[in-house]
């Protein structure tokens, strides 16, 4: 049984001769670039074209190192249908995280980001479907102008670089080893490997998102769990209820406040607190009428 489940994975996923970067790769790259700008600009409040500059280069090398990657790996895919699926299904998540970036960058002044992530959890659908008919559906220039630039750049754009595996081994070589100096130079200067992590989860638009839902996820669990230990908890109790009283009454008003509980509006025989608040309240009230019937 092992030796035909070998011999399907060895015809699925085989080694091609050489690599295609496709219109599909430039296209992803190129987004990458586009978002990065914007992005950039939501974050300071004076412009510095040089710092912008040298941010975008160092996005794009990161976000070409993922993609190179990804291609590498996506060339052991032996069936040309899965291989394209997998490029295609890559490249809509690239646009389509990359146009919510940019939107969010020009008309909210926020990129992409664990705050924004937050919000979106916390809304509902009804919420949601209004804030969608109200502000995208209300600005739909930039995404018509996005849908144009993508079919266009996709029909027009048919240029392909053909790399061998021998040299596609030795370019992931070159991308790893910037990347490991970089991240030795992070863990020398300031003692972390977070500067690295963070500069390559915040490459590409997809990533970027994926880092922000993870980090939005860790601290709602991170709150949650520090709210649990704030909550009070009784002696012998294992856990507290979020909420303990099933039914809230509100009265408002005085005249209403008077008739509440046999003391305030409902009799409550099975509460023996209120019954013996609500007796004594009677025998001081029968007292305070009659102050010397204890006399006759």
């Amino acid at each position: 049984m092992t030796t035909p489940l070998i011999k399907f994975f060895k015809t699925l996923f085989v080694p091609k001769s050489n690599i295609n970067l496709d219109n599909r790769f430039f296209l992803m790259l190129l987004i990458t670039i586009i978002s990065c700008i914007f992005s950039l600009k939501t974050q300071h409040e004076y412009i510095n074209y040089l710092f912008i500059a040298k941010e975008t280069f160092k996005t794009a090398f990161f976000g070409f190192s993922i993609y190179f990657l990804s291609y590498f790996i996506l060339s052991y895919v032996k069936n040309n249908r899965i291989s394209h699926f997998l490029k295609n299904t890559f490249l809509i998540l690239v646009c389509l995280f990359g146009i919510v970036d940019i939107f969010n960058a020009y008309y909210f002044n926020m990129p992409i980001s664990t705050i924004m992530i937050q919000t979106i959890l916390a809304t509902n659908p009804s919420e949601s479907k209004a804030f969608f008919e109200s502000v995208i559906l209300a600005r739909p220039l930039i995404p018509i102008l996005y849908i144009v630039f993508l079919c266009s750049f996709l029909y027009f754009m048919r240029f392909n670089m053909h790399i061998s595996l021998k040299k596609t081994c030795f370019i992931n070589g070159f991308l790893m080893l910037i990347i490991l100096s970089h991240g030795f130079k992070s863990l020398m200067t300031q003692h972390t490997l977070y500067y690295t992590t963070n500069t390559l989860a915040n490459s590409t638009p997809l990533t970027k998102s994926l880092y922000a839902f993870y980090l939005a996820k860790t601290e709602q669990v991170g709150l949650k769990f520090l709210e649990n230990l704030n909550k009070f908890s009784k002696k012998d109790y294992l856990s507290v209820e979020e909420n303990p009283i099933a039914n809230v009454v509100l009265i408002i008003g005085e005249s209403a406040s008077k008739n509440f509980m046999r003391l305030y509006g409902y009799n409550a025989p099975n509460n023996p607190l209120l019954s013996k608040i609500a007796n004594e309240r009677e025998r001081e009230r029968e007292r305070s009428k009659t102050p010397f019937a204890l006399y006759f």
